[in-house]
């Protein structure tokens, strides 16, 4: 599932999303798991590292891929 979090014109506060919220959240097998999808180069922003810190913090599995290897690895499809 694809958490449309980019800000159109003050949309995104409408939809009730947070700032920093994961681009993708996959659900498996009982598992949930928070995904942020980075280049190899990227880097997560300080916003996204509070909400990776908050979700962890209510026990909550967040990790950062670096492409579609990285994620196929992750869910085990």
């Amino acid at each position: 599932m694809h958490i449309p979090n980019q800000s159109t014109r003050g949309r995104q506060r409408w939809s009730g999303l947070v700032p920093g919220a994961p681009d993708l959240v996959v659900v498996r097998r009982g598992r949930v798991l928070f995904l942020e999808v980075k280049t190899e180069k990227g880097k997560v922003s300080e916003k996204q590292s509070e909400v990776h810190d908050l979700l962890r913090l209510h026990g909550m599995e967040v990790r950062v891929v670096r492409g579609a290897d990285d994620i196929m690895d992750l869910v085990q499809l």
